[in-house]
């Protein structure tokens, strides 16, 4: 007996199952309301109704199904003689090879339609595999020695989520830039405490550069702190002044990897991806990056090398480096 016969019998007999039950509860239906009353021609168009729609869909859906499995069926011995063709036959090489070459486009169409729907999959999983990164990227890394913080250990009440906005609308600085106020303000205030650290801002707020440069800095941090990554726990490899003197000529690629002196890779992954997904993201970094680089240009044209340590161990400057790193701008 051929399957799709040994298939159909149940299929069959579940629908009369099904019709039997359906035909027993519609005739208990009738005959209760028939005992509460004489039924009308309504009720009796409903209750015909109730019988025959219901029985007609079951029977029709039978109906498709046996149709759509002898299909499978015949699709499936019309592909076993195409395949047995050219061995029963001989001269018939070409249609095997179409059928091969049919065979392995479907398997790529498969896979690409996989990837389609996958998604972002690997933002998702690369995740997973940071420790495993951290490890690897720590032993092939050559060792360089760490900078001391220029600021003291953050509270949990100085969080990052909390930096402070520039308060007054920059104008054109009318006095020379004291970098040693504006470095500080660059920085941003250590807790609401640091009175020092909020005159360094109202100054740095009349010097429309730094003023700009402030703001995205803050837009970046705040949207850094949404991943649960705050630059204070960053801790920065000591980097050379004259490396940067180069960058702020313009200079890029491999000769300033010196510049990378961040190497969380649990940051930069979560950075990569969030610039990945989210456009907001990805606009405030490179509107960062770029008011970043002018104000470098500035200090390097007019500080001394020890005022370029400063700018790269603040805050501001941990920021610049993390996403130089994330962007690939010291490789």
């Amino acid at each position: 007996m051929p399957d799709s016969q040994r298939q159909e019998r149940p299929i069959r007999r579940i629908a009369t199952v099904a019709a039997v039950v359906w035909s027993v509860l519609i005739g208990i239906l009738g005959a209760a309301m028939i005992a509460i009353g004489p039924a009308g021609p309504l009720e009796l168009t409903v209750l015909t109704l109730a019988l025959v729609l219901p029985l007609f869909m079951i029977f029709m859906a039978v109906f498709f199904v046996e149709e759509m499995r002898g299909n499978a069926a015949a699709l499936k011995e019309l592909s076993d003689r195409l395949r047995a063709a050219p061995v029963q036959q001989g001269g018939t090489a070409e249609l095997a090879e179409t059928l091969r070459t049919l065979s392995e486009r479907q398997k790529i169409t498969d896979r690409a339609l996989y990837k389609l729907l996958e998604g972002r999959q690997e933002d998702r999983t690369i995740l997973s595999r940071v420790a495993e990164t951290t490890e690897k990227v720590a032993s092939t890394r050559p060792e360089r020695p760490r900078m001391r913080p220029a600021t003291p250990v953050l509270s949990e009440d100085s969080a990052q989520r909390n930096l402070p906005l520039v308060g007054a609308a920059p104008t054109a600085p009318e006095e020379p830039r004291d970098w040693d106020i504006l470095l500080t303000a660059l920085n941003f205030p250590n807790d609401e405490r640091d009175q020092a650290g909020f005159r360094a801002l109202r100054r740095a707020g009349r010097d429309h550069q730094i003023a700009e440069l402030l703001r995205a800095s803050e837009d970046v941090l705040n949207l850094l702190s949404q991943d649960g990554i705050y630059v204070d726990d960053l801790d920065p490899l000591r980097t050379d002044a004259a490396l940067w003197r180069r960058f702020a000529e313009g200079e890029r690629g491999a000769t300033l990897a010196g510049l990378a002196g961040i190497d969380d890779t649990s940051a930069i992954t979560l950075t990569k991806a969030r610039m990945r997904s989210d456009p907001v993201m990805r606009d405030a970094a490179l509107h960062f990056m770029r008011r970043f680089d002018t104000v470098l240009k500035l200090v390097a044209a007019e500080g001394v090398d020890a005022m370029l340590d400063r700018l790269a161990d603040s805050r501001t400057g941990r920021c610049f480096m993390l996403l130089g790193s994330v962007t690939g701008s010291f490789e």
